[in-house]
């Protein structure tokens, strides 16, 4: 009646019997007179809501493994953390309840990466960026520093999520 589309997902039932997911779409044929009549596409979507649940499934299963494991793993773009689990925030005395992203925003890079200071950051980076070009993983053993001021050795592997494309971001 407002002569706007109209559009539904949900599930339909088949003359058969059979239930799937449909996508609905409705317009009138007049948007000033919507008594002459409407055009409908009916879609059938389940196999998109499929995927789209097993990605779901996925992603949980791969969130689940990531937060549990004792490993520090995080992912850098730019040299900057988008992206790490709790075992990072632990390694480095962060607080696993706090927003990680949110805590580290205010830090200089090397900070916020656990470097003791700026110039062992810009070396790490030199060494690191010239392996990782290479689209080769990236290993090392640096002294790094806890948020409580504490040095401690930390064995660093590295790989590019696009081997052609530093750029994209590194898993560390």
């Amino acid at each position: 009646a407002k002569g706007e589309s109209y559009q539904r997902e949900g599930y339909m039932k088949r003359k058969d019997g059979t239930v799937f997911w449909c996508r609905n779409l409705g317009r009138a044929i007049d948007e000033t007179n919507p008594e002459l009549g409407q055009i409908w596409l009916l879609e059938d979507i389940s196999e998109r809501k499929q995927a789209a649940e097993e990605l779901e499934h996925v992603i949980a299963e791969q969130d689940l493994i990531l937060e549990n494991t004792q490993v520090a793993i995080f992912m850098s773009k730019d040299r900057k953390v988008v992206r790490a689990n709790r075992s990072y925030q632990t390694l480095f005395g962060r607080d696993p309840e706090r927003e990680l992203l949110d805590e580290i925003k205010s830090m200089e890079a090397y900070q916020m990466l656990g470097f003791p200071d700026a110039e062992s950051y810009e070396e790490f980076g030199r060494d690191a960026y010239r392996v990782l070009m290479s689209g080769r993983t990236f290993q090392s053993e640096r002294q790094m520093k806890h948020d409580s001021g504490n040095l401690f050795w930390c064995r660093i592997l590295g790989k590019n999520i696009d081997p052609n494309d530093v750029s994209a971001g590194v898993i560390w």
